[in-house]
């Protein structure tokens, strides 16, 4: 599997799952908030290594990455909002398998302020394996 296919595997979950909770921004593509009162996400594959699994005739190795969630809402909400949205991020991907691509569980950050919003990430390791 290429990296643009994982790519666009783990893109296509999150728009299925998550519907139209949010607006998604996807890397590198142009995406622009209707309002400053409009909460929003932006999802990120960030590929790290590749790491040999087999030697020989047949070389297998493994290719591991990470899932990467910003969630937007407005600064001084509260965290109560914040709260769902990333646990509805996290259950899309953590420790599920879908189109060869396994998931591992969820990492959380709060990363605070910036301009009129309030920001957490969500990180979910990844690996796949070729054949």
């Amino acid at each position: 599997m290429t990296t643009d296919q994982e790519r666009e595997y783990i893109e296509t979950r999150f728009q299925t799952q998550w519907a139209s909770l949010t607006p998604i921004g996807f890397e590198n593509f142009p995406f622009r908030v209707a309002d400053s009162d409009t909460e929003w996400v932006e999802l990120f594959v960030i590929h790290n290594n590749e790491q040999n699994v087999s030697i020989g005739d047949s070389v297998n190795y493994r290719r591991h990455g990470i899932i990467n969630i910003n969630i937007f809402v407005k600064k001084l909400s509260g965290s109560k909002r914040i709260r769902v949205l990333q646990d509805t991020a996290a259950a899309i991907f953590r420790n599920t398998e879908f189109d060869s691509i396994t998931c591992r569980s969820a990492q959380f950050e709060q990363l605070g302020d910036s301009d009129v919003w309030y920001k957490y990430n969500v990180s979910i390791n990844f690996f796949t394996t070729n054949s």
